[in-house]
């Protein structure tokens, strides 16, 4: 007898439950919309942990070296830097010459060229939205000059900075007319997820000697962030004004200015007449 009364209570609370089809119903919205509801969340949720779980800067700086350009790669030391023939005989000796001398403390002349390589370090889309400077400048270097000339053109894109003016911005020169034109924030630079760009960054300068960092603006999500490039810790990139070759305390010439192939010390006769006997032998 228990068990049949049992049996009939469950059956008269079925019943009475389905006899209530607005709570029914509502029940079944009310899952269905705790399912669409957590499926929209779900994204926002693994981006919002995303932040938080990943570390570091929002862009990873996987290379930033100073480079010889087809532009040439003439630099200068300064007055504090003497070089005698086992110093020359050790860049001659050197299987690259140019980044031999930059280690000896040397300065680019006229214009810095530097390879940057920059990585998107989260989980979705980083953008570069500016660029700017932070340079610590002086009168030009005029103790050794080393000169190599020009041996073609340059086509590569580049940020180009302008260090002498007094606030320099990123220019690209313009395919239709050759003039500088400013890059941000009419353009920016996307970064998915452990994608790289390769940049050209410059900095030139016809008055003094500078130290120069770029500082690199990143935009992710809604957080500004930048990036100090070389970083603080590192060497700065450099560059030194051109002068007249009479202004310097020594002339080396070669590339194409001395077909020798190497460095040679220039002599009294090649300032009195712009040719250089050893270059020829």
């Amino acid at each position: 007898m228990a068990g049949e009364h049992e049996s009939g209570t469950g059956s008269r609370d079925i019943r009475s439950w389905l006899k209530k089809p607005v709570v029914w119903f509502g029940g079944i919205v009310v899952a269905a919309l705790g399912v669409a509801i957590t499926n929209a969340l779900v994204p926002r949720f693994g981006e919002m942990i995303g932040r938080v779980t990943q570390g570091g800067d929002v862009v990873i700086v996987r290379e930033a070296q100073p480079v010889k350009s087809e532009e040439g790669g003439t630099v200068a030391f300064s007055t504090d830097v003497e070089m005698d023939a086992v110093d020359l005989g050790q860049v001659n000796a050197s299987t690259d010459r140019f980044a031999h001398l930059l280690d000896l403390g040397a300065s680019p002349v006229g214009t810095s060229f530097a390879l940057v390589v920059l990585e998107g370090n989260r989980s979705d889309t980083v953008r570069i939205v500016d660029a700017d400077i932070e340079r610590d400048c002086s009168e030009p270097l005029d103790g050794s000059l080393f000169l190599d000339p020009p041996a073609g053109a340059d086509d590569s894109l580049r940020l180009d900075f302008d260090l002498d003016a007094p606030d320099p911005v990123a220019t690209r020169r313009s395919n239709e007319t050759g003039e500088p034109v400013q890059v941000f924030p009419a353009e920016t630079i996307s970064l998915a997820p452990e994608e790289q760009v390769s940049l050209v960054v410059t900095g030139s300068t016809s008055q003094q000697s500078c130290d120069f960092r770029v500082r690199f603006t990143v935009l992710h999500g809604d957080a500004r962030s930048s990036i100090l490039v070389p970083d603080a810790s590192e060497p700065p990139f450099r560059v030194t004004a051109r002068l007249e070759e009479s202004a310097y305390q020594s002339v080396y010439l070669g590339g194409v200015a001395c077909g020798v192939g190497e460095f040679v010390l220039a002599s009294e006769t090649y300032f009195a007449t712009g040719t250089e006997p050893a270059c020829v032998g």
